[in-house]
C-alpha cells in the first residue's frame, strides 16, 4: 500500500509531496519525497499496478519533475509488496569499500572515476550478492574546510559526477550506496546537500545511508573539539593521565554532537534513509588502574548502547578477531582461554536492546590478513609490531589464503548465527536480547576481497532474530514471540491465537492513538471475533506472567 501527501522540512527547501510505502501490517517500509525546492503540492494519484508504480500531478512555484506554467506530473516505482512478503528473506550484506579517493596534492579519483574500476566493483559485488556498498573518503570530496585553491575544488565537483554517475549504476543492480565519515562537519553537510541539489526526482543517484567511523572508545588517541582537553593532541601534545577521563568524556560529547547533526540533516533537507554507527566497545578502551570508564563500568557502558540506539537506525559491530584464535571466527564462543575479545563480545550483546526502540546491529567482519612486513592487507604498529591478521587467510582464494579453507562470506555468517543463537536462547543471562535485531552483515574491505571468487556467494536465510521483509507468519518482530502465534493477520473476522505452550493470559487491544478497546482474559488456544472492530490498524498486547509481547493487526 502507497499513501500521499504534503509535508514540510522532509525533503527539497519547503512542502513536498512525501510517500509512504506500508507493508501487509501497516509499518512504513520506505518514506521518499518528491518535488522542487520550492513549495509543492499534489492534488492527484493514480497507481498502475501492472507496472508497481505510482504518478501524481500538483502543482510548485518553480521546478518540478516536467514542467508546463507551474504544473507537474512526476511519478515513482513502489516495492512489490505481494512478493516481498510472501518471498525468502536473506540476511542483507554490506561491502566497506576504501580506495575510492585519495588527496596527494589535489583530491584524485582511484576507483571513482576509473570506469573500469568502477565496473569491476560493481561486479563484485553483484557476484557476492553484496545488497549496499559503504564508501571510504567521500569525505575528501565534499569538504569545503578553510580556503581551498580552485583546482582542488574543480576536481572535488569532477569527482561528485562521478559519484552520481557510480551511484546511478548500482541503482540498476538493486545496490544501495552509503558514505562514511568522520567528525568533519563540513563534509557532512555538504553530503547533504549534494543530496538536495539533485532533487527528489533524481533519487536514483542519492546517497541512501551515512555512518559515522569516529572510535570514541579510543579516546586516548583522538582529538576532541570540545571541553578541557580540546587543546591537545595525541601525537604532538598527549593528553594528560589526570585529565583522561574528561577528555573520554569529552570524545563522547563529540560522538553525540555528529550523530545528531547527521539525525538532523537527515530529517531536514538530505533525504537520506539511513543514519548508522560504528562501533567496537562502549566503554573507555584504556588500559590504566584510574580509568572510570572502562570496561568494568557496565552502567556506562549500556548508558551509551541506549543512547546510540535511540540516536541511529543501525550499528555496525565490530568483531574482529584474530586469525590464531580459532582462525579468527571466536565471535561469542570464548574457546581459547587467552582469548579477551569474545567474553568482550558477548557482554556487549547484554548492553543492547534496553532502549526505546530494538538495537539493530550488523555483525563485522575484517577480511585483512598478515603474511610478512612488505605482504599484508591491513595494519602495522610499528611500536608493539602488532598486526590486523583477521579473516583474509580464512576466506577461500588469493592473495592470503594457503589452501587449506575454503571460507566464504557464508560460512562466516552462518557461523555468527550458530553462536549468537546460543545467547539468543539464554533469556536468563541475556534478559534483553530478544530486542536486538541483526538485520545485516558487514564486511571490512573491498582492497582485501577484490581478487577472492569465493566457491559459495549466496547471502544466508534471515534467522529468528532477523526482522526483514517477512511474511506475517515468519515475523518474529511482527506476529509471533516464540511463545504465541497470532493467525490470520489481516482478518476481516476473528483471529486465533496459539500459545506454545498452555498458558493463561490477557489480551488488550488498542488503536493505533493507544486507547483501549476491549480487554480480555483467554487460556490455552482462543478465539477472539472482531466484528467490533473497523477496518484499520491495531495493536495487540498480550501479558503472561511477568512476559508482555506486543503485535500488530490488520482488519480488512
Amino acid at each position: 500500500m502507497v499513501a500521499t501527501g504534503i509535508r514540510d522540512n522532509k525533503g527539497e527547501g519547503g512542502n513536498d509531496v512525501f510517500v509512504c510505502h506500508f507493508d501487509n501490517q501497516g509499518e512504513v517500509t520506505l518514506e521518499e519525497t518528491l518535488g522542487s525546492i520550492k513549495n509543492d503540492e499534489v492534488n492527484h494519484t493514480a497507481s498502475h499496478p501492472l507496472k508497481s508504480a505510482l504518478f501524481f500531478t500538483g502543482y510548485h512555484k518553480g521546478y518540478g519533475v516536467k514542467t508546463s506554467g507551474n504544473a507537474y506530473v512526476g511519478g515513482i516505482l513502489f516495492q512489490d509488496l505481494e512478493s516481498l512478503f510472501t518471498g525468502s528473506c536473506e540476511v542483507p550484506r554490506v561491502l566497506w569499500v576504501d580506495e575510492i579517493a585519495t588527496r596527494p596534492e589535489t583530491v584524485e579519483g582511484i576507483i571513482l572515476g576509473d570506469k573500469q574500476k568502477e565496473d569491476s566493483l560493481i561486479q563484485f559485488a553483484i557476484d557476492n550478492e553484496i545488497t549496499s556498498l559503504a564508501l571510504y573518503n567521500l569525505g575528501l570530496i565534499f569538504d569545503n574546510h578553510n580556503n581551498q585553491h580552485q583546482y582542488i575544488l574543480n576536481s572535488k565537483i569532477e569527482l561528485q559526477d562521478s559519484l552520481k554517475s557510480f551511484i546511478e549504476n548500482c541503482h540498476l543492480y538493486g545496490i544501495e550506496v552509503g558514505m562514511i565519515t568522520d567528525t568533519t562537519d563540513s563534509a557532512q553537510i555538504n553530503a547533504a546537500l549534494y543530496n538536495t541539489g539533485l532533487f527528489n526526482y533524481q533519487q536514483n543517484s542519492k546517497i541512501r545511508f551515512i555512518v559515522l567511523e569516529h572510535e570514541f572508545w579510543n579516546a586516548n588517541s583522538l582529538v576532541t573539539n570540545t571541553g578541557n582537553t580540546k587543546n591537545y593532541h595525541p601525537k604532538t601534545n598527549p593528553v594528560p593521565q589526570n585529565l583522561m577521563n574528561d577528555h573520554f568524556v569529552n570524545v563522547w560529547n563529540d560522538h553525540k554532537i555528529n550523530l545528531s547533526r547527521l539525525n538532523k540533516l537527515k530529517r531536514d533537507d538530505g533525504n537520506m534513509w539511513s543514519v548508522q554507527d560504528y562501533v567496537a566497545y562502549y566503554f573507555h578502551n584504556w588500559g590504566n588502574v584510574n580509568n572510570n570508564y572502562g570496561y568494568s563500568n557496565q552502567d556506562s557502558a549500556r548508558a551509551k548502547a541506549i543512547w546510540i540506539d535511540d540516536t541511529t537506525d543501525v550499528v555496525y559491530l565490530y568483531y574482529y578477531q584474530n586469525d590464531q584464535d580459532s582462525l579468527g571466527l571466536d565471535f561469542l564462543k570464548n574457546l581459547n582461554p587467552n582469548d579477551f575479545q569474545a567474553p568482550r563480545f558477548k557482554e556487549r550483546l547484554n548492553q543492547l536492546g534496553y532502549a526505546n526502540q530494538n538495537s539493530v546491529i550488523y555483525p563485522m567482519f575484517s577480511a585483512e590478513y598478515f603474511i610478512s612486513f612488505t605482504d599484508l592487507c591491513g595494519y602495522i604498529d610499528t611500536n608493539s609490531k602488532d598486526t590486523t591478521d583477521f579473516l583474509g587467510k580464512f576466506l577461500y582464494g588469493p592473495p592470503a589464503n594457503t589452501g587449506l579453507s575454503t571460507g566464504t562470506f557464508y560460512t562466516v555468517e552462518t557461523e555468527y548465527i550458530h553462536q549468537h543463537t546460543t545467547i539468543y536462547n539464554d533469556v536468563n543471562n541475556y534478559p534483553e536480547i530478544e530486542d536486538v535485531e541483526v538485520n545485516g552483515f558487514a564486511w571490512f574491505k573491498y582492497s582485501c576481497l577484490e581478487l577472492k571468487n569465493f566457491p559459495i556467494k549466496d547471502r544466508i536465510n534471515c534467522p529468528d532474530f532477523s526482522y526483514l521483509g517477512l511474511s506475517s507468519k515468519e515475523s518474529k518482530k511482527l506476529e509471533y514471540y516464540q511463545e504465541f502465534t497470532i493467525y490470520p493477520n489481516p482478518t476481516t473476522e476473528q483471529i486465533t491465537i496459539d500459545p506454545k505452550y498452555n498458558a493463561v493470559y490477557s489480551l488488550n487491544i488498542y488503536n493505533i492513538q493507544g486507547k483501549l478497546l476491549a480487554s480480555k482474559t483467554l487460556i490455552n488456544t482462543a478465539t477472539v471475533y472482531l466484528d467490533f472492530l473497523s477496518k484499520g490498524f491495531y495493536i495487540l498486547k498480550i501479558e503472561t506472567g511477568n512476559k508482555k509481547y506486543v503485535s500488530r493487526l490488520v482488519k480488512q
